[in-house]
């Protein structure tokens, strides 16, 4: 039986594992329902999980979070080993797959769906069934494979094609399309926004047959795992919390998901966002309006 069921609806529906994250400095939580959903939370939204893990994982971390959380025999861990060359990833355990049966039948008229795999563990009907949401898909974990030594490996991104047009909006990383140059043009043809982060780099957003650049507020990196979950849950919170779907508003939200992931790189894990408010937020955005354009 599935622990933390609540009967309140929600505002913001994400589904994913939540992991434990291995790193340096040692085991922390993480996978993209943390990053987005912590995030949506400092924006003042009524946040619902689903997930999976083992009864000995520690959430209290996400306490201020509505959770449905399925019984597996282990969390899904990931070792994440960063070298010059870029991230290495090993799944060292999986939780159980989620499936529409798992979700609150209180939560499933949700305004927004987002819909966040870090293990290929979400099926693709939940894509099917979000159709009167505001639906977002951040699709690295459908685009991961591995090997029986758990070494995760990329595909190719075909393999969630006709997943991509029933999405309002696309979020991903180069990283998760670093041996697919081409890939962004076919991308954007498929769903009508899509957006593709970069780290330090330029955000790039297409749509409507255009691809617009957004430069990110600087930060003091310190750990850049959880950054492209994290903006997409400032994303969505601040088009959530403004209403406003307009070129306009989509932009303001853009550069508020970018202005929160500055803020998650510069501590481990979910620490900085399990303290971090909407002031904080507001501040930095008009801070860095005042030195930018933000508009390449």
């Amino acid at each position: 039986m599935a622990r933390g069921i609540s009967s309140a609806t929600v505002d913001y529906l994400v589904l994913g594992h939540i992991a434990e994250d291995l790193i340096p400095q040692g085991p922390t939580l993480g996978g993209t329902v943390a990053y987005a959903g912590l995030t949506a939370r400092a924006f003042g939204l009524h946040v619902g999980v689903v997930t999976s893990a083992s009864n000995e994982l520690d959430l209290s971390p996400l306490a201020e979070i509505e959770m449905c959380v399925l019984p597996a025999s282990e969390t899904t861990r990931i070792n994440n080993i960063y070298t010059p060359a870029g991230r290495k990833q090993v799944l060292e355990s999986r939780a159980e797959e989620i499936t529409l049966g798992a979700v609150p039948s209180a939560w499933r008229g949700a305004p927004i769906v987002h819909l966040g795999p870090i293990a290929d563990e979400v099926h693709h009907d939940l894509v099917m069934c979000s159709t009167s949401s505001f639906l977002v898909l951040t699709p690295q974990g459908w685009l991961r494979t591995w090997d029986e030594d758990g070494l995760v490996s990329l595909r190719n991104w075909r393999v969630v094609e006709e997943l991509l047009p029933h999405a309002d909006t696309v979020v991903l990383s180069t990283e998760d399309l670093r041996h697919e140059n081409a890939a962004p043009t076919d991308l954007s043809d498929c769903c009508p926004m899509l957006v593709i982060t970069d780290g330090p780099g330029d955000t790039r957003v297409f749509s409507n047959g255009r691809e617009s650049r957004y430069r990110p507020p600087p930060a003091q990196l310190v750990d850049p795992t959880g950054a492209g979950d994290s903006f997409a849950g400032g994303f969505m919170g601040y088009l959530a919390r403004s209403g406003d779907h307009s070129e306009r508003g989509l932009r303001r939200s853009i550069v508020y998901g970018s202005v929160v992931a500055s803020f998650t790189v510069e501590d481990f894990g979910l620490k900085r966002l399990t303290r971090l408010s909407l002031g904080e937020v507001e501040e930095r955005y008009q801070r860095f309006l005042a030195l930018t354009d933000f508009h390449t």
